[in-house]
């Protein structure tokens, strides 16, 4: 027998096995026309994707065949989510994202029919039939054939104008979801919750006023600052950044103290604050793509899967118009980059963002304006108040020392 190792997966460890279990979920929703879970399943299962499968394996252990074979479930997931979105009447949102798929798989003719669909519930029959044209025109140039049965009925239905293409009733418009400071963003920023979503700090902290200079005093002022104010926001005597970047090594203390001051400054920001581990040097885990952080800070902003746009830079702009009167704190904690952090800044000035790192993330200040707050690694004065500090919470006291002779 070889010798070698075993790798014991458990429930829900593996992606490919959630992947499938969440487009089962969605395809039965699918059949139940429960739209919403529909769409939300198989948004969750497309979102476990990052680029080919097994493509940064050097001997990859999936043949061809089988890279296919995912592809298509990938494909498959994805039409029908967008068929859920249609039914949802998120036509007008879904319509960049089918534009490309029609230019990526040209011989697809779900998408082709897929955007028709879009472009006339979106008051656009004309486009729809140009989109029907250069469908055609594809696959006569690629195969010599003409458009499935399909593809003609639903040419001829809107040449007809047949009512069984208008938008499913009851369903909200995809007017009412196109991401900006609209109807969508108006509707979200009505009933959205206020979050509050710092972590707890530590009874144990130490060194932070010579850490951070003049960049904090560490005493909020009594009242909060008045809406789009750059100012008082980390120190009442300064005209301050609406970026704060704390830099240092790892174990120097950059979540503990930017938790401190959040949540010391809590009160600053009426509006809520936001956190998250962006997982940029974890190295038991892939850092967060801007997208997934988008899905859970509009979740928390109230902003429901179906009311959610579709593409991460339609996700951005709404969660910027959520933010752009408000007063809130973010703190993006481990970031790996610049191109991690940018998608998840607030338009705002009445906002502030705190964002640690191990990198420079120079470009952040250079580009947007942040203040970097670099960290250093506790002295040995800090070090012995922090042991003293821990020491008398937990009870514990040195023995003393017996000298035998």
């Amino acid at each position: 027998m070889t010798a070698g190792y075993r790798l014991e997966v458990r429930e829900g460890e593996l992606d490919l096995q959630v992947f499938t279990d969440l487009c089962g979920s969605g395809r039965r929703a699918e059949a139940d026309q429960q739209w919403s879970a529909a769409r939300s399943d198989l948004a969750a299962a497309l979102g476990l994707w990052r680029g080919e499968p097994l493509a940064d394996v050097d001997r990859p252990a999936l043949d061809q065949a089988q890279r296919q074979h995912l592809e298509e479930l990938r494909l498959q997931a994805l039409q029908g989510r967008i068929h859920a979105d249609l039914q949802l009447g998120l036509h007008t949102a879904v319509l960049p994202e089918l534009l490309a798929l029609t230019r990526q798989h040209p011989l697809t003719e779900t998408f082709h029919g897929l955007l028709m669909l879009a472009l006339y519930r979106s008051n656009r029959p004309g486009d729809a039939l140009t989109a029907y044209q250069h469908a055609r025109t594809a696959l006569a140039e690629a195969l010599g054939a003409d458009p499935g049965h399909a593809l003609q009925q639903l040419h001829q239905d809107i040449l007809r104008q047949s009512p069984a293409l208008s938008a499913p009733p009851d369903t909200v418009t995809g007017a009412a979801l196109t991401p900006g400071p609209g109807r969508a963003a108006t509707a979200a920023r009505t009933a959205s919750p206020t979050p509050h979503q710092l972590p707890s700090g530590t009874p144990f902290f130490v060194g932070g006023r010579r850490s951070c200079g003049s960049w904090t005093h560490w005493r909020p002022p009594p009242t909060a600052p008045p809406p789009r104010s750059p100012r008082s926001l980390f120190s009442p005597a300064l005209p301050l950044p609406r970026i704060a970047l704390i830099c240092g090594t790892a174990a120097a203390g950059k979540t503990v103290l930017a938790v401190h001051w959040a949540r010391r400054a809590a009160d600053r920001f009426p509006d809520g604050q936001l956190y998250v581990d962006l997982r940029g040097f974890d190295p038991s885990s892939r850092a967060l793509a801007p997208s997934q952080v988008l899905c859970g800070f509009l979740d928390a902003l109230g902003v429901s899967p179906a009311q959610r746009p579709v593409g991460a830079q339609a996700q951005a702009a709404l969660y910027r118009s959520l933010l752009a009167d408000r007063r809130m704190l973010v703190v993006l904690d481990n970031a790996c980059d610049e191109g991690q952090v940018r998608p998840l800044l607030p338009g705002g000035s009445g906002c502030a963002v705190v964002v640690t790192s191990r990198a420079g993330l120079t470009g952040l200040a250079v580009g947007e304006g942040a203040r970097l707050v670099p960290l250093g690694r506790l002295g040995a004065t800090e070090s012995r108040e922090l042991l003293a500090r821990r020491s008398a919470g937990s009870g514990w006291r040195p023995s003393p020392v017996r000298c035998v002779s």
